[in-house]
């Protein structure tokens, strides 16, 4: 409790505001069955032919790795502030950059109350130590997120400029190359998987706004629950590479990025074209969920096609 803000939510009641952990990995295990089985991107299948369950696991795992923290006087390891964990805010691709808690519009008035008592408080931002790390990069250099907070010292929440998703994927892909280029697909699959997350991120419309609020738990449970109805239904009628493939396919003709940070950009881009301008969207229809979906998964396959050294 910072003055009358409650600061730290409990971790166990905390959202991190970010895709369904389960929808990353459905995504992931989308894109390796058409790389495998349908002939998208062929270059990938040699990667992906074994040790899949390191892939998917990466895929979800940035929502359960810490790598920063607030502290101050008497305080020690805020990790959640209003709910939110605070590593999901390195999720976002607001076109152009990462997320900023002032330039949050859905907060509103609160935004500015939690930021000026963090700061009366004392509470900055620093690399955390505990908890799930991200995997081995074999890189020298920091982390988008830690190399920001060594960038920015002294910033409290209110001050502090958040990585963009494309920074993220960006570095990721650099580290997945690193591992291919000395012959290790395990640490391949878990870098590449760790850099599809925030791809797959930017596909969201509140990923793309630069909000934690205006629906955006729901909608994303929603997303979630019509992805899996769809994708249930594909697989039961055995339509993998009859409806899914030639979608995904048709999707991928759109992208033609050669860099997954612009990669991001564009389907931050993207969502905004198909949501539109900011604004309160609890729901996630079926059609809409779909369209995500294939756009998440299509983005995918060209993302590991960009890994590859």
């Amino acid at each position: 409790m910072v003055g009358d803000v409650d600061v730290a939510a409990g971790s166990r009641e905390s959202r991190g505001l970010v895709m369904n952990g389960q929808t990353h990995e459905q995504y992931g295990k989308a894109a390796a069955r058409l790389i495998l089985t349908c002939g998208l991107a062929p270059s990938v299948e040699p990667y992906l032919r074994e040790g899949r369950p390191d892939f998917l696991a990466a895929c979800s795992m940035p929502d359960r790795a810490t790598e920063v923290t607030l502290v101050g006087p008497g305080v020690a390891d805020v990790t959640d502030v209003l709910g939110h964990n605070l590593n999901s805010f390195r999720h976002f691709q607001c076109v152009d950059r990462g997320y900023r808690w002032l330039g949050d519009d859905s907060l509103s008035i609160a935004a500015e109350v939690v930021a000026a008592a963090a700061a009366v408080a004392g509470l900055r931002m620093v690399a955390y130590d505990g908890g799930l790390k991200p995997p081995l990069s074999g890189l020298l250099r920091d982390s988008p997120l830690v190399g920001s907070l060594r960038h920015q010292p002294g910033a409290t929440i209110g001050s502090f400029r958040f990585p963009s998703a494309g920074e993220e994927a960006g570095y990721w892909l650099t580290a997945a190359r690193r591992w291919a280029a000395d012959g290790n697909m395990t640490g391949w699959r878990r870098c590449a998987g760790y850099a599809c997350h925030h791809v797959q991120d930017a596909c969201a419309p509140h990923h793309s706004w630069g909000v934690l609020l205006y629906g955006h738990s729901a909608w994303e449970d929603a997303l979630e629950v019509e992805w899996h109805r769809a994708l249930a239904g594909i697989i039961s009628t055995e339509t993998v590479g009859s409806e899914l493939a030639p979608a995904v396919r048709k999707e991928m003709e759109e992208i033609t990025e050669n860099r997954v940070s612009e990669l991001c950009v564009a389907n931050a881009l993207w969502a905004r074209r198909v949501f539109g301008e900011p604004r309160d969207l609890h729901d996630c229809a079926g059609d809409a969920a779909l369209r995500v979906s294939v756009r998440a998964v299509a983005a995918t396959v060209r993302a590991l096609e960009l890994m590859l050294p």
